[in-house]
């Protein structure tokens, strides 16, 4: 073991000789609330975790979320630190009606990304998501290719697409988005209506 400590910063620097393995970890909450906020359980399971304790950490890990938001399982797997995951978000229309948009309907989002520490490349999927305004909206179809930079906090949904029915327009919607260093105010959006 090695210890180093650097007097003009006042930092620790530790090296250890060995890494951390863990063959299986479970951690389990349930029936949690906060306000209107309600989780019934929030599991984690994860094989073959190690790590240097320093640089890097790999391993698989599943998580799932029942709750009055929503129902989520998540699989994923990290290697030296890149991480890959595919998500199935099933929101809870209920809550979705009494606290953000009345919704006619919702399917569930499936959400797949790969990344590192600094960034992320996504992909999100449904086949259907309605809302309700002076008139339905639905969307069919929805996919959204993008990446996040967490340095920059830069976001590019770089290919928008799904089809729109409202009203008298029945149309196909390609686009893009951007949002630089999380400033609404740099928000860019160009589409094409097919």
């Amino acid at each position: 073991m090695c210890i180093y400590q650097n007097k003009k910063n006042n930092l620790t620097t530790l090296n250890l000789p060995f890494k951390l393995i863990i063959k299986n970890l479970e951690a389990s909450i349930y029936n949690y609330s906060y306000e209107d906020y309600r989780v019934e359980k929030l599991s984690l399971k994860s094989k073959n975790l190690t790590s240097d304790l320093s640089s890097y950490i790999s391993g698989d890990f599943k998580i799932e979320t029942k709750s009055n938001i929503a129902n989520v399982e998540l699989n994923g797997s990290l290697n030296r630190n890149k991480y890959n995951f595919k998500s199935i978000l099933d929101l809870n229309k209920d809550f979705f009606d009494k606290n953000i948009i009345e919704s006619s309907f919702l399917d569930k989002f499936i959400v797949e990304a790969n990344g590192d520490l600094k960034k992320i490349d996504f992909q999100i999927d449904t086949k259907n998501f309605a809302i309700k305004a002076n008139k339905p909206i639905e969307f069919k179809e929805i996919k959204t290719l993008g990446t996040y930079d967490f340095s920059s906090f830069d976001l590019d949904l770089y290919n928008i697409n799904a089809f729109l029915n409202y009203d008298f327009i029945n149309t196909n919607i390609n686009g893009s988005l951007k949002i630089k260093n999380n400033d609404i105010n740099s928000l860019t959006f160009n589409s094409n209506l097919v």
